[in-house]
């Protein structure tokens, strides 16, 4: 065999192997699924925009989230600028619950870069859902030294449902390697403040009835966790690829002769 015959061979081999290896990787995605779970917090920026800041889980016990303790994505931590857009139309209140339901159709986006400001890449992903807000004074905190009324929002009135449902939009950099397996689901937990009206002729409720009626929000605390699946790219995938059959070949039967 002639030195470019064997250069060819050996190209061709190499080519061959990486689509194997692509193959491989696409075919065995869902059993090479890695469970993640980020714990975020929301500070509002706008009346119909969030920001997200990423931070170690779980939430305190009382914005009644789970607290599972799988690893966070790759990409998803505090360098990374993340903004929520807020469009799922009006709340409803429930007159007989006097739990209020926000529609969730919110955009998800998160924005990689580097120490030098350089894009590393971009994910925008699509929640939809709902979460309850409960506006009954039996259940809501009143605090006369702050002049505030608290009441819940999300956390155990979702009754282990999630708040969103995402989907990816966009995936580009470093969001496209790391693939996103089946449903990510948004758990939302945390409350909203209320001003406290001192009139002794305005009961609680009806004081939280007006406040919502003229939008009073004065305050808020949003936590959330986003939990699902992921593949990471081909290369870790190789690796852990190699370790199954290299387990699979140390414990296979031996043949008695």
């Amino acid at each position: 065999m002639t030195g470019q015959n064997l250069i060819s061979t050996v190209a061709c081999k190499g080519v061959a192997a990486s689509v194997t290896l692509v193959g491989a990787w696409l075919a065995c995605q869902p059993l090479f699924a890695i469970e993640f779970a980020n714990y975020l917090r929301f500070v509002r920026t706008g009346p119909t925009t969030l920001d997200a800041l990423f931070e170690p889980g779980p939430h305190p016990a009382e914005f009644g989230l789970p607290a599972p303790m799988d690893p966070p994505l790759p990409g998803w931590d505090a360098n990374v600028m993340a903004s929520v857009v807020t469009a799922g139309g009006p709340p409803v209140l429930d007159e007989n619950t006097l739990l209020l339901n926000v529609p969730v159709n919110n955009t998800f986006t998160l924005n990689a870069r580097d120490s030098m400001g350089n894009a590393l890449g971009t994910l925008e992903m699509l929640a939809v859902g709902s979460f309850p807000i409960d506006l009954s004074a039996g259940n809501a905190i009143v605090d006369e030294a702050a002049g505030t009324i608290r009441v819940e929002l999300g956390g155990s009135l979702l009754q282990g449902q999630p708040a969103g449902i995402f989907s990816v939009e966009e995936a580009t950099g470093i969001y496209a390697t790391d693939i996103l397996v089946g449903e990510s689901l948004g758990f939302q937990g945390g409350y909203w403040l209320f001003p406290l009206d001192n009139d002794p002729n305005t009961s609680l409720q009806q004081n939280i009835l007006n406040a919502w009626d003229a939008r009073q929000r004065i305050g808020e605390e949003i936590r959330a966790v986003i939990t699902g699946n992921f593949v990471p790219e081909p290369s870790t995938f190789a690796m852990m690829l190699a370790s199954v059959l290299a387990a699979c070949l140390l414990y296979r039967p031996r043949r008695h002769f």
